[in-house]
C-alpha cells in the first residue's frame, strides 16, 4: 500500500495555494480580448492558483473601468457596483481557498449584473418567482440604451460584414461609399437615407 492516499468519506479537502486550476481556451480568448494576447498567450491549461487569483483581479479592475466610462447612473448606484468590486478583490486576494475564491467572484459578477439592470431582486421571502414583477428591477432606475446617429452607422457597417443581416443589407462597399464619399460621414444624414432606401432593415436592425 505504499505510495497510496486514502481518502477516508466525506473527509473535507482544504484547497491551498499549491493548488491548480484548468483554465479552458475560452478563458484565455477572454483575456485576449480584455488586455491583448501579448502576456496572456498559451494561458489555457493548469494554472496555479496565485495566478488565478491574478487574473480574476484584473479582470474585475477592468469591469470597474468598464463602470466608469460606460455607466451613466446617480452616484448611489455607481457607488454599489464599485463596492462590489472591491470587496470581490480584497476576498480574494486574501483567500487561499480556491472554493472561496471562485465563490466571491461569482458573487461579485451575478451582483454587478444584476445591479447594471436596476437592482437586486428582492424575491427572499417568496416561495415562487415566477411573474414579470419577481424580474422588474425599474423602480429606482431603468436600464435603456440610446444610440447617436454615428453609433447607428457604425452599428450598419460592422453587420453588412458576415452577420446574420448581411442578407438584407447592401454590401459593405456600398454602405462605406455612401457614408465616407457622398454624405462625408455627415452621419446624420446618412441614416436618413438608410431608413428611406431601406426600410425593412433599419426597422428590424433598430
Amino acid at each position: 500500500m505504499l505510495g497510496v492516499i486514502v481518502k477516508k468519506k466525506n473527509m473535507k479537502t482544504e484547497h491551498t495555494l499549491n493548488d491548480e486550476i484548468y483554465v479552458g481556451i475560452d478563458f484565455e480568448t477572454l483575456l485576449f480580448s480584455l488586455f491583448g494576447k501579448a502576456y496572456y498567450h498559451k494561458d489555457s491549461g493548469n494554472m496555479a492558483i496565485f495566478d488565478w487569483k491574478k487574473r480574476l483581479i484584473k479582470i474585475i479592475s477592468s469591469i470597474e473601468k468598464g463602470i466608469k466610462y460606460n455607466v451613466n447612473s446617480d452616484t448611489y448606484h455607481k457607488d454599489k457596483l464599485y463596492l462590489f468590486c472591491e470587496k470581490a478583490k480584497n476576498e480574494i486576494t486574501k483567500s487561499n481557498n480556491i472554493n472561496q475564491i471562485n465563490t466571491e467572484t461569482i458573487y461579485c459578477l451575478v451582483t454587478i449584473i444584476f445591479y447594471l439592470f436596476g437592482d437586486m431582486p428582492n424575491n427572499t421571502n417568496l416561495k415562487i418567482t415566477n411573474k414579470i414583477n419577481h424580474w422588474k428591477f425599474d423602480e429606482n432606475r431603468t436600464l435603456y440604451y440610446t444610440q447617436s446617429p454615428t453609433q447607428k452607422a457604425n452599428l450598419i457597417l460592422n453587420l453588412s460584414i458576415n452577420s446574420s443581416y448581411s442578407n438584407i443589407l447592401p454590401e459593405h462597399s456600398e454602405l462605406f461609399k455612401k457614408r465616407f464619399d457622398e454624405f462625408y460621414k455627415n452621419d446624420i444624414k446618412f441614416m436618413e437615407w438608410f431608413k428611406e432606401t431601406y426600410p425593412a432593415a433599419y426597422m428590424e436592425i433598430f
